[in-house]
């Protein structure tokens, strides 16, 4: 049996990374998945395999599904406020079909 659910997309500097991490268990998120990132944007390219000194400046992607839809709008315009008026960055928020509601 499938249930819905909303998946938020964060994609940002990885020195944001504990930050946004701790925004996400303050406001209740069960779990994250972290993956490295990579793209073209309006200020330049972001490889996604680097050699970097400054690893810091690197992209990431946070996966976190939740099943309330209330929260899942918080925490989005949460991170927005807080991180992305001063900082680059992506948030979106997807509803998405989950299979273990337990886990969310």
């Amino acid at each position: 049996m499938k249930y819905q659910a909303y998946q938020i997309n964060i994609i940002a500097e990885k020195v944001l990374e504990e930050d946004l991490i701790a925004l996400l268990e303050e406001a209740g998120a069960k779990g994250y998945s972290i993956f490295e990132a990579g793209g073209n944007s309006s200020l330049h390219l972001h490889p996604a395999q680097h050699a970097s000194i400054i690893d810091a400046l690197h992209l990431m992607k946070i996966e976190v599904i939740v099943k309330d839809p209330q929260k899942a709008e918080q925490i989005a315009e949460q991170i927005t406020q807080e991180f992305f008026d001063t900082q680059p960055g992506i948030v979106s928020l997807s509803e998405v079909w989950i299979f273990r509601p337990q886990k969310f």
